[in-house]
């Protein structure tokens, strides 16, 4: 776990030298992003950790079919949840952004018409 964690913060280190080589707009518009991207990632790993302790119980009561159901679950609501966080995040991205004090020049490099940076 804690490997995990110095892994995602070491990928973010790295992102955040080769982005600020493009300008500072481009690095505000990442530090903007980082809040959202947390959540979500946050999200993920508190299913799939909830998903191996039920999981794990029914494993440890011998309940074979109860297990594979879990599993079967958990993959239905993470999809449901990857849907429903896309349609929110596609809507809403630019109100997220405004509230979380973004300005206008930073914005284009926080849509999808900034993917270029």
């Amino acid at each position: 776990m804690i490997f995990g964690m110095i892994t995602l913060m070491s990928f973010n280190l790295i992102d955040t030298f080769f982005i600020s080589l493009l300008g500072t707009e481009p690095l505000a518009a990442v530090s903007f992003t980082f809040p959202v991207t947390f959540t979500v990632i946050s999200l993920a790993i508190g299913l799939g950790i909830g998903t191996s302790a039920v999981i794990a119980k029914a494993l440890g009561a011998n309940n074979m079919d109860e297990a594979k159901f879990d599993g079967f679950v958990a993959l239905l609501v993470s999809a449901v949840m990857v849907a429903v966080l896309s349609v929110i995040g596609f809507v809403l991205i630019e109100p997220i952004f405004t509230l979380l004090g973004a300005s206008p020049q930073t914005m284009p490099c926080m849509s999808l018409n900034g993917a270029k940076y």
